[in-house]
């Protein structure tokens, strides 16, 4: 890592985590990729970055390998020899965020992709925060999966009150092929990526609803609890052209304020997912974390 004035330069393993291309973290050791990126701050409220990445460390090996796609195996000689790209975060406005970036995973794809989030604080119970995800994605180079043309976009919104959040999702594919992203990874940042489904089949349309709850309005600061259910409907497979399928989630999580286990955390997630044109899921998992301040 080299860092001067307000860019930073990292060569080697590292962890990322932008729209376009983001390790997977659902394990206890997350995805890295190997190759060097860039990020400046050179100007108020706006943040740029840019990399390429060569080779990727799945969370269930120890070697390295080319980097993969969510949507199918690559030709058995092929390989795609790098992911590059180029993109920045602007916040110029209390409580608004927007993105634009664009990648490219040689010869398999181009992906283009737009953000916009909006927090507004009516008075201090009341909360409005609606925001939209967009993808282009089109195939590129050798097209060494086939052709791809696909839009993919998801709008929210979400009404906070006190520690209470209910929030709405649409999400829809539009395309013969699946919103694909870098296999195992975690760029998809749509809002109907749920514990199990990203519901991101071809010409998918999907809706969820959410809510949250913190308990520290009745005492119990670090217990937050979550529910939502997910519903998507008419993707094409090679079965049929309506394929349908539900998710609901829990999660309830817990942080430890102080004394000696202060930030030590526990979180119970249950995932039950119900499909006519995949195996339907009853997962649950238990996640044990720990922050350690180092300065």
């Amino acid at each position: 890592k080299i860092r001067a004035f307000d860019t930073e330069l990292k060569l080697g393993d590292q962890f990322l985590s932008n729209p376009v291309v983001a390790g997977g973290e659902s394990r206890m050791l997350p995805q890295t990729f190997r190759g060097v990126s860039l990020t400046n701050n050179s100007f108020e409220d706006l943040t740029l970055t840019a990399g390429q990445v060569s080779f990727t460390k799945y969370y269930n090996q120890s070697g390295h390998r080319r980097l993969g796609s969510y949507y199918g195996e690559l030709p058995g000689d092929r390989d795609s020899h790098h992911l590059s790209w180029l993109g920045g975060t602007w916040g110029g406005i209390e409580g608004f965020t927007s993105s634009l970036y664009a990648a490219e995973l040689q010869n398999v794809w181009k992906q283009y992709y737009a953000d916009v989030d909006y927090t507004y604080e009516i008075d201090d119970n009341w909360s409005l925060n609606p925001g939209a995800h967009y993808y282009k994605t089109v195939d590129s180079g050798d097209s060494l999966l086939g052709r791809i043309d696909n839009n993919t976009y998801s709008l929210h919104f979400a009404v906070g009150y006190k520690q209470h959040t209910v929030t709405a999702v649409l999400q829809k594919v539009n395309g013969n092929t699946p919103f694909d992203y870098i296999n195992q990874g975690d760029s998809i940042f749509l809002d109907n990526s749920q514990q199990y489904s990203d519901f991101n089949g071809p010409n998918e349309k999907s809706w969820k609803l959410q809510y949250d709850y913190d308990f520290v309005a009745l005492g119990i600061p670090g217990l937050t609890a979550m529910a939502r259910y997910a519903s998507g409907a008419h993707a094409r497979t090679k079965a049929m052209d309506d394929g349908r399928a539900w998710e609901r989630d829990v999660d309830v999580a817990y942080v430890i304020q102080s004394g000696p286990l202060k930030n030590l955390g526990l979180r119970w997630r249950n995932a039950m997912l119900r499909s006519n044109h995949a195996a339907d899921v009853d997962e649950n998992r238990l996640i044990l974390s720990y922050s350690l301040p180092l300065l």
